[in-house]
């Protein structure tokens, strides 16, 4: 298992900790999704920023894509 794989399978349990979750308040109760974009530091990139814009990408990919899901 690479870095990268580990670090998506770590967001999907994420996901999958919070779509299970019972959110209840005195309105009622609801549901709650994220979407994950997962990017990690390449040798070739020298800043944070780089890395920032790449999870970015990845996590409007993961919206895109139709929500609750986890995109890298």
């Amino acid at each position: 298992e690479s870095p990268m794989e580990g670090a998506i399978q770590a967001a999907e349990r994420l996901r999958f900790a919070v779509a299970s979750e019972d959110f209840t308040t005195t309105a009622g109760a609801f549901e709650i999704s994220i979407s994950v974009g997962v990017a990690m530091l390449k040798p070739s990139q020298n800043s944070i920023e780089q890395v920032l814009e790449q999870a970015g990408v990845a996590l409007h990919a993961a919206k895109f894509a139709g929500k609750n899901r986890v995109e890298g």
